[in-house]
């Protein structure tokens, strides 16, 4: 019996043990999961990493029943200083041979990374570099004495599905670079952060892009890193909402140089073959481009590219492009464009071809060519360090180019119209490509043209810029009715017009129209048999202007017909003063002198004249036809009263039944004895529609007849008092249309 209840305890003991050793362990599995192994087992295990020239530093080390010893949140640094971080991994599993780790022997196998996030700055030496980010990452690691192999690393990078495998030798001289405290941003930080930001702007629209390649290289000599059988592929990517149809590259790193063997980029019209290097040491870059993509439809949504949305193609253009960027930020390039029909601006075009090239600041543009429904525009162009250089020749219409100009010269250029498109020729030179730093000289012709809605069948001209001046000599303007010849400068930095010398023999009113629109207002009323001869010359400050019609002409005014045999004429302005005309005109055997003063509204303000023997039927039909007519009269304008003025005109042999304002006064003056031909005398004052008139008579033979009183020309009425031969009193009151008049006592002033 006792030894049953021995046998009995014993058992019960050791299930006991049994169960407190199997709850021990799990109590110490779910410590060394949960909490990890404490600070010792990390050093170990940072101990066996520096083998390998690795200075880590792990946050927590666990033992998971699936993957084995799980090192988590491990910082890997470039040396003990730990100043330099190189990459952070979220989680390793470490393959450790325990037995040589407790002999102090080389005890990692391999790592593996399941599923874990990387994060490598590619400029370690620096807190505020540039980072790259990697998740999903899975690779296996082995660690062999002098070598480490990296079998079928894979993860996500900026969206890329990226693979890798290779070998890295002597891992344990691997030193990294020194830090330097006073490091600057790394001249090629904007380089490789503008790829990246690319590279964000890429959206798959299927599968992810793939990366794939093989590397090698000694980390005792980081120079030696050699990456090979580069490659890259994407299929359907969206770039800022343009969709590219396929994306691939072939690439290769050796003796730190990035060589990019072939890019082809195709869209669903075109597409563009590329190739470049990139120098590391120097930090110097090439490439090659070739394309015929839709160029402003890729660029266009880039921020950085708002000009590429000035453009439209119906293909895309071919476009050839080679150069290179050197670590200074030095550019030289050359290449040539064409394509057939496009847009630019809202202006549509047939062609385009051009040759050019940069090199620093300085760029040439050869055999360009641009051609238009209206004509072709062809043209070289070279600036350099203080030099500039331009030739051009033009046949198309600048309307057409209007919506591609300033807004000033739009609106002087709505003032043409081209029936044909004028030809431009032009060479300058100077130091920069302003105008003011320019000299050369050049040539226009043009056909049938309209300006200011005159037109003309042709005009030329020789031109020579200089200092911001454009001198126009030998202009010449041809029209139906005669020509016209002269020279005139134009001032770019203000606009001032100079007229050298100008000699016309035009409509004095289309002449008037080019010269000032306002002025063809005051021309109006004049008829020429033969167009005057025109001498002009002058500018805004001042001038002067000889104008002769030799042969007859009429000037209609106040529904008056005005005839003149032959006239001369002299114009003088000055800037802030009246400008004057002096009118020496020819009637019959009298002679009509006249001075205006024009204000620079080219309103009349005040006019003298002098007539001498005038034939009254040249002035109208107020007089008739017979009678010569002799006198002054003053007309003077002002805001007050612009129908202001005084005349003293007397009329020699007037017939007045041929006299259309006085046929109502023949009765009573046939009643006087008052019979053709007559003298009439007049003198009078007129203001503010009032004519005082101080003598008005009628002579013939021994009869006179004096009167004097006022007229109202608003008023339609009149009231005139005199005497008849000195004797008999006279009052005529009435209209003048309907005059009724009194004699003798009943003339008498009421």
């Amino acid at each position: 019996m006792r030894l049953a209840r021995l046998l009995s305890a014993y058992r019960v003991y050791r299930w006991l043990v049994v169960a407190l050793a199997l709850a021990g362990l799990g109590w110490a599995g779910y410590y060394v999961y949960d909490k990890g192994f404490g600070r010792r087992w990390r050093g170990l295990l940072a101990h066996e990493f520096k083998r390998f020239g690795l200075v880590i530093n792990v946050r927590r080390l666990t033992l998971d029943p699936f993957r084995g010893l799980v090192a988590q949140d491990v910082d890997i640094f470039q040396d003990e200083a730990m100043d330099n971080l190189l990459a952070q991994v979220s989680n390793l599993s470490l393959d450790i041979n325990y037995a040589a780790l407790f002999q102090h022997e080389p005890a990692l196998n391999a790592v593996d990374l399941r599923d874990a996030r990387l994060s490598i700055p590619l400029q370690p030496a620096r807190d505020a570099s540039l980072r790259l980010y990697a998740r999903s990452v899975q690779a296996r690691i082995y660690f062999v004495p002098g070598r480490l192999e990296v079998r079928q690393l894979s993860g996500d990078v900026l969206g890329i599905r990226c693979s890798a495998s290779g070998t890295l030798i002597n891992p344990e001289s691997f030193s990294g670079l020194a830090p330097d405290a006073n490091a600057q941003p790394h001249r090629n930080d904007r380089f490789l952060g503008e790829i990246i930001n690319e590279i964000q702007r890429w959206r798959p629209a299927k599968e992810a892009p793939q990366l794939n390649f093989t590397f090698q290289g000694d980390m005792a000599d980081l120079a030696s890193m050699r990456i090979e059988d580069g490659s890259f592929q994407a299929k359907q990517v969206d770039r800022l909402g343009y969709r590219l149809e396929e994306v691939s590259a072939e690439f290769k790193v050796e003796q730190q140089r990035l060589e990019v063997r072939r890019v082809h980029v195709r869209d669903a019209e075109g597409e563009a073959l590329a190739s470049g290097s990139w120098d590391f040491v120097s930090d110097d870059k090439t490439f090659e481009v070739r394309s015929s993509l839709d160029l402003p439809a890729f660029l266009g949504p880039d921020p950085r590219c708002p000009w590429a949305r000035d453009w439209s193609f119906q293909r895309g253009p071919q476009v050839e492009l080679s150069g290179r960027v050197r670590a200074d930020g030095h550019v030289r390039f050359l290449g040539n464009v064409a394509c057939d029909q496009f847009v630019y601006r809202g202006v549509g075009f047939q062609s385009l071809h051009a040759n050019f090239s940069k090199d620093g600041v300085a760029w040439m543009l050869t055999d360009a060519e641009v051609g238009h429904r209206t004509g072709t525009l062809a043209g070289e162009a070279l600036r350099q360090a203080g030099e500039f250089r331009l030739r051009l020749q033009s046949g198309i219409d600048p309307q057409a180019l209007a919506p591609l100009l300033a807004s000033p010269v739009r609106e002087q250029l709505a003032e043409w119209e081209f029936a044909a498109s004028p030809v431009l020729q032009v060479n300058l030179r100077g130091k920069a490509p302003l105008l003011q730093q320019l000299t050369g000289d050049g040539q226009i012709w043009l056909g049938h043209t309209k300006f200011r809605g005159v037109s003309f069948n042709s005009g030329n001209a020789r031109f020579q810029v200089r200092d911001g001046l454009i001198n126009f000599d030998a202009v010449r303007i041809a029209r139906d009715d005669g020509e016209c010849t002269g020279a005139f400068a134009f001032d770019a930095a203000d606009g001032a017009l100079t007229l050298k010398s100008l000699e016309a023999k035009v409509s004095p009113v289309a002449l008037a129209t080019w010269l000032h629109p306002e002025l063809s207002r005051q021309l109006e009323g004049f008829r020429f048999e033969q167009n005057p001869a025109v001498i002009a010359e002058g500018n805004q400050e001042g001038g002067r202007a000889r104008v002769s019609a030799p042969a007859p002409f009429t000037y209609h005014l106040a529904g008056q017909q005005l005839r003149f045999d032959s006239a001369e004429a002299k114009v003088n302005w000055r800037r802030g003063q009246p400008a004057t005309v002096h009118f020496d005109g020819r009637a019959g055997a009298g002679t009509w002198l006249t001075d205006v003063e024009i204000a620079a509204d080219l309103e009349l303000q005040r006019s003298t004249m002098q007539l001498s023997d005038v034939p009254c039927g040249n002035v109208g039909s107020l007089l008739g036809p017979a009678g010569r007519l002799s006198g002054t009269a003053e007309f003077t304008a002002t805001a007050d009263d612009p129908l202001g003025f005084r005349a003293d005109l007397t009329a020699r042999g007037t017939q007045l039944e041929q006299a259309p304002p006085l046929r109502a006064f023949l009765p009573l003056l046939r009643s006087l004895r008052l019979n053709d031909p007559v003298d009439v005398a007049l003198r009078i004052d007129g203001e503010r529609g009032t004519l005082h008139v101080s003598r008005l008579q009628f002579a013939s033979g021994l009869h006179h007849l004096d009167l004097s009183g006022t007229i109202e020309l608003f008023g339609l009425s009149l009231d005139l008092s005199g005497n008849y031969d000195g004797r008999r009193n006279v009052r005529i009151r009435g209209t003048p249309a309907e005059p009724v008049w009194e004699t003798g006592e009943k003339a008498s002033t009421d």
